[in-house]
Formats: C-alpha cells, structure tokens, sequence
C-alpha cells in the first residue's frame, strides 16, 4: 500500500458512503446527511467517538482508491452527528481487488443442483474475502467451475447470499478437507460496495491495533 497527500482529496455530499473508525478500533459505516460550515454530518445510528473524541475517516472512491483523514467529533444531537475534519487526506492506492483473511467467519456452500436439499449443505471455515470472492476449507468435492450458493455473515455489515462458481481447487496436506476458491456471480453494486467498505474498515482496525501493540510494546 502506498499513501500520499492528496491535493484536494475526495467531494463528500449527501448519501456519501463512509467508515469511521474510533479508538475502540470498531469500524461504523455511516453515510453523510449534509456537508457545510466546514462540518460534515453523518447519521447516526451508530456512534464512532463522544464530542472532542479524535477518529479516522475512511472514504473509498470508486474506481480510485481510499482516502484517510483524521476528524474530531463536535456534536452528537439525537439523530445525527458531526465531525470537522482536522487533517489532510492522505490517498492510499490499493489494487483493484484486496483480498482479506478472515477470522471466525463460516460459510453455508450448497451446490446449486441441491438447493431443494438443504441437507447437502456444509457450513466450512471462510480463510479469506475480497469484493469478488473467497475461498474456504471444506468436505465437499467440488470440481472446478461448478456453481455453488454461498451464504455467510460479517460483522456490522449483514448476511450476504451469493451464486459463486468454483475456480480453484486445492489439496490440503495431511487434512481431509480442500481449499476451495470461489468466484461470485451477478453481484449487484451495493454488495460489492458493502463487501469492499467491510474489507477496507477491518483491514483498519487491525492495522490500529497492530499500532497499538507495537507502541505499548515499546514502553518501559
């Protein structure tokens, strides 16, 4: 990942789409109610920080890249709140599809020839996401490009019920299971954008708290 300071950096406006991340490191993806007076209002059904609280604001462009801020939250009425912007946004180009690896995350595979047959269905370890597929560690035998349903949860984001098909097909050495790669089919736009925000938001939270560690490592 590369970062830099970007001139301008993004346009926010109503509906704007972000990820605010607090010093609890838990991502809440919120949209933006309106932009002005150098404040921008966010709803708020969920709450990143208390007033004067400094967080991270995340806004992945499409077909661009993410920008980080650092913001500081100025009021929380009851149903919205506002953060004012305290930083430059810095540009982090990414590749166009970050693949992430999970942690107790399940996924539900049924063959699509089966989905009348609920019993066929194996509930596997998910090893990794990206906004086109996953792959996972499973019992079936499953050969490549045979479609599949999958259906799986992740955190603060929802259920997700996708067509997939087989792309890759894997033995595990000294286990009975295999790694299977899955592409997803016929996505609609807010998936990708849904999948992709939770990608970006936890790939964050982590990093924080890698951060974290590392400097309460460093202390005497």
């Amino acid at each position: 990942m590369s970062v830099r300071a970007a001139r301008k950096g993004p346009s926010l406006s109503t509906g704007t789409r972000l990820v605010t991340l607090g010093a609890d490191h838990v991502p809440h993806t919120t949209t933006v109610v309106r932009v002005n007076d150098g404040l921008i209002w966010i709803s708020g059904g969920s709450r990143p920080g208390e007033p004067g609280d400094t967080v991270t604001l995340i806004h992945v462009a499409t077909g661009d890249a993410q920008y980080w801020a650092p913001a500081r939250v100025e009021l929380v009425p009851p149903e919205t709140l506002a953060l004012r912007r305290i930083g430059a946004w810095e540009r982090r180009q990414r590749r166009a599809q970050v693949r992430l690896t999970t942690h107790d995350v399940s996924v539900d595979i049924l063959r699509i020839d089966d989905l009348l047959d609920a019993r066929k269905q194996e509930c596997a370890p998910m090893l990794d996401v990206s906004a086109s597929g996953a792959s996972a560690r499973t019992a079936l035998e499953l050969e490549m490009g045979e479609a599949v349903q999958c259906r799986f949860h992740l955190p603060s984001v929802g259920d997700f019920e996708l067509e997939a098909r087989v792309v890759r097909v894997a033995e595990a050495r000294g286990q009975s299971r295999r790694v299977v790669g899955f592409e997803f089919l016929d996505m609609t736009p807010e998936q990708q954008a849904a999948l992709r925000q939770w990608i970006f938001a936890e790939e964050a939270r982590r990093h924080q708290i890698a951060k974290l560690d590392a400097a309460q490592g460093m202390e005497p």
